[in-house]
């Protein structure tokens, strides 16, 4: 005997796992493209850089300074 209200609970129930997996897996395939085009933005800024001769930053972002000399100093000594 088949009892109607079981079999359309049933259905309803694979119906709304389907619908959770099917938004998963939407919402994973959207984080990947946007992965992607961050890391060929990336690489392109990577390539820009470089073919405008730029020199990376070091570390911190910033680039260092020349050394700075003692005006006072003898010639050819540098303060430490």
């Amino acid at each position: 005997m088949t009892r109607p209200f079981e079999a359309l609970e049933g259905a309803r129930r694979d119906r709304i796992e389907f619908e959770r997996r099917t938004a998963q897996e939407v919402a994973k395939q959207r984080q990947f493209e946007r992965e992607e085009r961050a890391k060929k933005a990336a690489e392109a800024r990577r390539e820009a850089a470089e073919k405008r001769g730029a020199q990376p930053a070091g570390p911190s972002g910033k680039r260092e300074a020349p050394p700075t000399t003692d005006q006072n100093a003898p010639a050819g000594e540098a303060n430490p």
